[in-house]
């Protein structure tokens, strides 16, 4: 019984030291193998950052590398954007958003812009700006206009530019002897304190030679002359 046990006993001895031998050997082969690859390169261990599951707190300790989803992308173009809309250039309203008159002392801003039919609020037309010259011209006040257009966010303002006609400060007659000085004057109708008009001028020295015509003189000489001053415009 004795040699029975001692036998048994024998037997696990041996075959525990068998299964330690095997399993050191497996171990050895394990990192054999483990060191090979690392020397060779090929074998080395990805490491991920990988997002916590909801509800759960992500891992403090910091990760020594990105996963190849979280690296920088290649070099090379870049994706095509979307289409972006094109931002046009806001058209300015033809609307002319005020009308100012300069230069003028005796005729009226009021007078000015009634002849005008470029009217504040109306469209700014190339044609009626040209008409409104025309009509100032005609009323016989002014002896230059210009006409300018200021550009503005929302629309333009007409800039009339006016130079008067002298002032007429006095007027003379010399060597009248047939008729009274102030039958003269209501026949030529100039007047102290107006616009200078020279058109007036000639038609009133027509209107005197018909009088001195049906008095019997009519050859009488009649001529006008008038001095400005420049500086004064009178």
């Amino acid at each position: 019984m004795k040699r029975l046990l001692f036998l048994l006993l024998a037997l696990s001895l041996i075959a525990g030291l068998a299964y330690a031998q095997d399993a050191k050997k497996g171990t050895t082969d394990e990192l054999d193998k483990a060191i090979e690859k690392l020397s060779d390169g090929k074998g080395a261990p990805e490491v991920g950052v990988k997002a916590a599951p909801s509800g759960q707190q992500q891992a403090s300790e910091p990760q020594t590398a990105a996963s190849p989803e979280t690296q920088a992308p290649p070099p090379g173009p870049s994706p095509a954007q979307p289409d972006q809309p094109v931002v046009k250039a806001q058209q300015r309203p033809n609307k002319i958003l005020d009308v100012q008159v300069t230069g003028n002392r005796i005729v009226s801003t009021g007078t000015i812009v009634s002849k005008l039919q470029s009217r504040k609020g109306g469209p700014l037309v190339q044609e009626t700006v040209n008409g409104d010259v025309k009509r100032l011209y005609s009323t016989g006040f002014f002896e230059d206009i210009k006409m300018e257009v200021q550009e503005k966010a929302d629309g333009f303002v007409l800039m009339v530019g006016v130079v008067e006609k002298p002032i007429v400060r006095e007027v003379r007659f010399k060597g009248v002897t047939l008729f009274k000085e102030d039958k003269l004057r209501k026949t030529i109708k100039v007047v102290e304190g107006q616009i200078l008009d020279r058109q007036a001028i000639k038609q009133g020295l027509e209107e005197l030679r018909k009088m001195y015509a049906e008095k019997g003189y009519r050859f009488v000489d009649i001529q006008s002359d008038v001095n400005v001053d420049m500086t004064t415009k009178e």
